[in-house]
């Protein structure tokens, strides 16, 4: 079985991570966003983070933890493990509010509009969940009136680890010929997420 490794900048890491630590914040991300998602059958559920060395993103975490934030730079920090992931779209209007944002259950023929244009649009479901903002959302999905799938993965079972992992720790998966890579070892972090054994 494999798991995905997925890089997180560290403002959004923190967030995830804040109340496992003690941190009171008053805030916690349950959700990550994503534009896609695993859909290997030998996936485990366990989402590795590694911790990206966005300098900006750091910047953005409260200076009394960003000393403790800098120690994970460039590291594997922990896992949790993602027990569902929802889809969602959206329907984008203008700098300042949306159409709609739908959850679309499994089966694709069922629709729940979350929020809509005559609410505040950093007010509805998953903007709560995943501490992003609507134009967070509209930024990263890329789009202005098209309805484009996108996708939560829910945080469930948080672990961090006591001493940070090295990225040469883990491994690529084995090929579904049974073959491995030659010098599997990780050695450069995913842009998003990617497939990965860790070594034993």
């Amino acid at each position: 079985m494999k798991s995905v490794m997925l890089s997180i900048k560290p403002y959004w890491l923190f967030l995830i991570i804040a109340e496992k630590m003690g941190w009171k914040i008053g805030k916690k991300k349950t959700i990550e966003v994503r534009k896609n998602y695993p859909k290997s059958p030998s996936w485990n559920k366990s989402v590795i983070l590694y911790c990206t060395k966005d300098y900006n993103s750091l910047n953005k975490v409260p200076k009394e933890y960003r000393p403790l934030m800098r120690l994970m730079l460039g590291k594997v920090i922990g896992a949790f493990v993602c027990d569902f992931i929802n889809k969602y779209t959206a329907k984008f209007v203008d700098d300042d509010c949306y159409e709609s944002i739908w959850q679309i259950w499994e089966d694709d023929d069922f629709t729940i509009v979350t929020s809509n244009k005559d609410e505040n649009p950093n007010n509805c479901f998953l903007c709560n969940v995943s501490c992003l903002s609507f134009k967070d959302i509209k930024k990263y999905i890329g789009v202005n009136y098209h309805e484009i799938p996108f996708y939560g993965w829910h945080i469930s079972d948080l672990e961090i680890y006591d001493k940070p992992k090295e990225l040469s720790e883990f491994r690529k998966p084995e090929l579904p010929t049974g073959l491995r890579y030659e010098n599997d070892t990780i050695k450069r972090p995913f842009q998003s997420w990617g497939y990965v054994e860790e070594l034993k």
